[in-house]
């Protein structure tokens, strides 16, 4: 792996969805890369939202 996108999100399911959307459209080759979402404590949506990407190396964490 080598590169790191590191997000920081709370309660912005909308902002965190669309960002993502960019983000995995830009990149050319997802296998040399990882996302983390930083959560600190969100509501369900942000989880929901998380859980529509997995299988693109998109890893969440909740506090």
């Amino acid at each position: 792996m080598q590169f790191s996108f590191i997000m920081l999100t709370w309660n912005r399911p909308r902002f965190l969805d669309a960002s993502l959307t960019s983000l995995l459209s830009n990149i050319a080759d997802r296998h040399r890369c990882e996302v983390l979402v930083l959560d600190n404590g969100s509501d369900e949506a942000t989880k929901e939202v998380l859980a529509r990407y997995t299988g693109h190396r998109i890893s969440g964490s909740s506090r």
